[in-house]
């Protein structure tokens, strides 16, 4: 029995080698995140919902910089794992389903965050809008960072049981649900003057898009 065990976890590690190569890729990409920007990185690990870090972006005036990019990548990265984990306990996935997930998420975040950007101009708050993109992602970076360890014990334990997978999502969202509140709140003055179009906002460029990512994910 116990030689069973043996084997079938030695040939789970083998078929998982490229899974391996990615979260080393990720590690790679946080000690870049690093080097790049010491201070941001810190300031971005600091608990108090992102304010340190963006108090920081705005007071040299930065917008996108190179560690604001490789948190995109690393993001996208833990999600599609996320997934694909979840996606193997029903189905075989690989190198390529990987693939095809991140290839899904990033075309997702990034068609909602140009609507949204032309949301901004049309009700001329731009600025805002901008602001609120970049904290997004940044949240969902933060969320991702988080989890790792906890999807890197799916990856590599194949007696984890469903529910331990749904865990994780639920984690991430409710993270992602916390500091957007948070964000919210805290410029809650500033949408109620265009409440409707906030309403509307959440309507189609928050819940659609969790809507095609389920039914596609589920296809």
């Amino acid at each position: 029995m116990q030689k069973k065990i043996v084997e079938v976890i030695v040939r789970h590690t083998s078929s998982s080698d490229w899974v391996s190569f990615i979260y080393l890729a990720i590690l790679i990409l946080i000690v870049a995140a690093k080097y790049i920007n010491t201070n941001e990185f810190y300031l971005f690990f600091k608990f108090d919902f992102l304010k340190s870090y963006f108090a920081e972006k705005k007071r040299f005036k930065q917008q996108i910089i190179w560690f604001d990019l490789i948190l995109f990548m690393i993001t996208i990265s833990v999600m599609s794992l996320s997934i694909m984990q979840i996606k193997t306990l029903k189905t075989n996935s690989d190198i390529i389903n990987f693939s095809q997930i991140g290839l899904f998420f990033s075309i997702i975040i990034i068609s909602k965050s140009i609507l949204e950007i032309c949301v901004g101009i049309f009700i001329n708050k731009t600025d805002l809008i901008l602001n609120y993109i970049l904290f997004k992602i940044a949240s969902l970076g933060y969320a991702s960072l988080f989890i790792l360890p906890l999807t890197a014990i799916l990856a590599y334990n194949q007696f984890t049981s469903e529910g331990f997978s749904y865990t994780i999502i639920a984690l991430f969202c409710l993270i992602n649900l916390v500091f957007i509140g948070n964000y919210v709140y805290r410029y809650r003055k500033y949408l109620m003057q265009d409440w409707y179009y906030f309403i509307l906002y959440i309507c189609s460029l928050e819940i659609a898009p969790l809507v095609i990512s389920y039914k596609w994910l589920n296809s």
